[in-house]
C-alpha cells in the first residue's frame, strides 16, 4: 500500500511537471509569435507611411504649380487683406491734414457687391484649376485663404452641403499659421 501511494505521488509530480513545462513553452511560443506580429505590423506601418508621404509630396508639387499661377495671383490679390468673417466697416472720418499738405489718397474699402464679384472670379479660377489639374482625385477641393487665414473662396467638394454659405477660417491650425507667417 505504501508503494502504490508512492507511485501515485510520483505519477502526479510527473504530470504536474509536464503541465508546467507545457504552459511555459506555450508562453514562450506566444511571446515569439507576438514579436513576429509586432515586427510585421511595424514593417507595414513604415511602408504605408512612406506611401502616404510620397502621395502628399505629389499633391504638394501639384499645388506649388497652382500657387505660381498668374490668374490665381491676380484674382487673390484684391482679397488678400479683406476679412470675410467681419462685414466691411464704414470708413471713419479721417483726421484733418495740416494746412499745406495734400490729402492722402486712401482707397475706399470695397462694397459687399465688389467682394462678391471678386470672390466669384476667384472661385472661377479655382474651378478651372481644379478641372485642369486634379481630375484623377476622387473628391478634390481647393481653398483660397487671405492673409488672416480666412477662407475667401473654395471650389470642389468642400465644405459638406450642410455647411454651405458659412464663412470659416483655418488660422487655428499650426501648419496653416506657419505658412501664413512665411
Amino acid at each position: 500500500m505504501f508503494v502504490s501511494r508512492f507511485w501515485y505521488f510520483l505519477l502526479s509530480a510527473a504530470v504536474g511537471l509536464v503541465l508546467a513545462v507545457m504552459y511555459l513553452l506555450q508562453d514562450s511560443m506566444n511571446d515569439g509569435l507576438r514579436k513576429n506580429v509586432d515586427d510585421l505590423v511595424q514593417a507595414d506601418f513604415v511602408q504605408v507611411q512612406s506611401s502616404l508621404k510620397l502621395q502628399a509630396r505629389g499633391h504638394l508639387d501639384r499645388l506649388s504649380e497652382i500657387t505660381a499661377s498668374e490668374p490665381l495671383s491676380e484674382a487673390l490679390l484684391p482679397l488678400a487683406e479683406l476679412s470675410v468673417l467681419e462685414p466691411p466697416q464704414a470708413t471713419a472720418a479721417a483726421p484733418a491734414a495740416p494746412a499745406g499738405t495734400p490729402p492722402a489718397a486712401t482707397p475706399a474699402p470695397p462694397t459687399e457687391e465688389q467682394i462678391r464679384r471678386m470672390t466669384g472670379t476667384l472661385r472661377g479660377v479655382l474651378g478651372d484649376l481644379l478641372k485642369a489639374r486634379f481630375q484623377d482625385l476622387r473628391r478634390p477641393f481647393l481653398l483660397a485663404l487671405n492673409r488672416r487665414g480666412e477662407v475667401v473662396a473654395h471650389e470642389g467638394s468642400f465644405p459638406p452641403p450642410e455647411a454651405q454659405g458659412v464663412e470659416f477660417g483655418l488660422y487655428g491650425f499650426p501648419s496653416v499659421r506657419a505658412v501664413l507667417r512665411g
